[in-house]
């Protein structure tokens, strides 16, 4: 594709997202100087980036939001508000992304510059730093696990399937669903073990004055293991009851990559 497909592409989604009125006040409001930057965006960041099929649009806008908010860039956090809802993102959803960036945003970024201060002023870093960071993750990632999996915000490919008989995409879906409980719940199965080994030896992770307990990360990742299988359980439930009465199914999975 050519730069000036690729620019009236972008030019057409950017519309879409944020409104033609806003849009043509943003590429207007430094005239020629900002032309070519304009057309940039258009062409690369709209037409090719954000016209990629591998992420909906619903997801590349949280993940904007996400990154613009922990950036503290309240002007862009603003734009892509609209966008996001324009890509059919809801207000919980927001409020999810902004909590995951409140919890995560202060605690890495105090030990990180902490670290990055002590190695580089005193020559002594913060000990635990990695390991807090780290953790800090674990939480985010498995404490997310489930709501995302019960409000379809996981990702379903769907390339093959859609070009199935409604019955066998439908069985594919129970299929896939049926896999997430084996997987998660066998992560789970091996995770209680670690998890009350570091309860009951009381094992810590990092050097110095500040270490850290390893048992909560450990737990977290047993219980978030547990919440996804017990709801791709749910999810397996509903389309099954679904499949057998021939009816369609409550909702959607997920976002998919057709």
């Amino acid at each position: 594709m050519d730069v000036k497909a690729l620019y009236e592409r972008g030019l057409k989604l950017r519309r879409k997202m944020f409104g033609g009125k806003a849009v043509d006040e943003r590429m207007n409001a430094l005239g020629d100087f900002g032309e070519p930057l304009q057309n940039i965006v258009n062409a690369y960041a709209y037409g090719d980036v954000w016209s990629r099929p591998a992420l909906p649009l619903k997801t590349k806008s949280l993940a904007m939001l996400g990154i613009t908010a922990a950036m503290n860039r309240p002007q862009e956090f603003r734009v892509h508000v609209n966008g996001a809802l324009n890509n059919g993102c809801t207000a919980d959803e927001i409020r999810e992304i902004l909590l995951l960036v409140a919890l995560a945003r202060p605690l890495a970024r105090f030990f990180t510059g902490a670290d990055v201060i002590g190695r580089v002023v005193f020559n002594s870093p913060v000990k635990g730093t990695p390991e807090i960071v780290s953790y800090s993750i674990v939480v985010i990632c498995f404490l997310q696990a489930g709501y995302a999996i019960r409000s379809g915000g996981m990702i379903w490919v769907d390339a093959v399937t859609q070009r199935l008989p409604r019955r066998i995409q439908a069985v594919c879906e129970i299929f896939g669903m049926l896999l997430g409980i084996l997987f998660f719940g066998l992560v789970c199965w091996g995770s209680i073990e670690p998890a009350s080994y570091s309860w009951t030896s009381n094992e810590f992770e990092g050097e110095g004055a500040l270490r850290v307990p390893a048992w909560p990360a450990r737990f977290i990742v047993v219980l978030g293991t547990f919440l996804a299988a017990l709801n791709y359980a749910l999810l397996a439930a509903d389309r099954i009851r679904a499949l057998a009465r021939g009816t369609p199914p409550p909702h959607d999975p997920a976002p998919t990559i057709g």
